[in-house]
């Protein structure tokens, strides 16, 4: 009685092994089949990365080789590059003067900010009168990622629109078959130059900020 009671539990053990045996030959089985499939799906996701990055960096090169050859040459290289028509180097010379917009008017965002608090401080004296002013302070503060999102896409509607005005213009004027993918060319090329003074506008604005706006203005003209 003694042996039989000692195989029963024995008997049990096997009975609960042999499923969970089953169970892990099945969750084998079922990744041996998923895994060419998962590997066909990261092989093809791979891929499609590394086409977009290699576009991606041809594209940087060609759009900075671009703007380099204008900003030397803007006369001759200008005008080739608007008889060629390569709209897509047009739009990231327009969109690289835009984000350079953008970065101006945070700074002077941030300058505007700088001198609301200065201004307020030194009106209320004591840290808290001027913490219990902090709610409506902040109300007439400029919030930065708002006037870089504002900036930018006011330049691009600017420039697109420009683009516009510049084929009516053209085929009013002088009757020339222009199209708008020459036109974005156009405005690409005038954009190297104002990115140019909008740099300098940026450096100047550590030594005055008066000059600074005059030269982006003056760019944009």
């Amino acid at each position: 009685q003694a042996y039989q009671q000692e195989a029963q539990p024995q008997q049990g053990y096997q009975q609960n092994v042999q499923p969970q045996q089953m169970y892990q030959q099945n969750l084998s089985q079922q990744g041996y089949q998923q895994n060419p499939q998962m590997q066909a799906m990261y092989q093809q996701n791979s891929q499609q990365f590394n086409e977009m990055k290699e576009k991606s960096t041809v594209y940087l090169k060609e759009l900075l080789n671009t703007w380099i050859c204008i900003l030397k040459q803007p006369v001759v290289m200008g005008r080739q590059f608007v008889t060629s028509g390569k709209n897509s180097l047009g739009i990231g010379l327009i969109v690289i003067q835009a984000i350079l917009t953008a970065i101006f008017g945070c700074v002077l965002a941030g300058k505007f900010n700088s001198t609301i608090k200065s201004a307020v401080s030194s009106t209320l004296g004591s840290y808290s009168d001027l913490a219990s002013y902090s709610a409506e302070l902040d109300k007439c503060l400029c919030s930065l990622p708002t006037v870089f999102i504002l900036s930018l896409v006011v330049s691009l509607i600017g420039s697109f629109a420009l683009a516009g005005l510049l084929l009516a213009g053209v085929k009013i004027c002088k009757g020339y078959n222009a199209n708008y993918k020459s036109m974005l060319c156009a405005v690409g090329v005038r954009a190297v130059g104002i990115s140019i003074l909008q740099v300098v506008a940026l450096l100047m604005c550590v030594f005055n900020l008066v000059w600074a706006i005059a030269i982006f203005i003056i760019a944009d003209i």
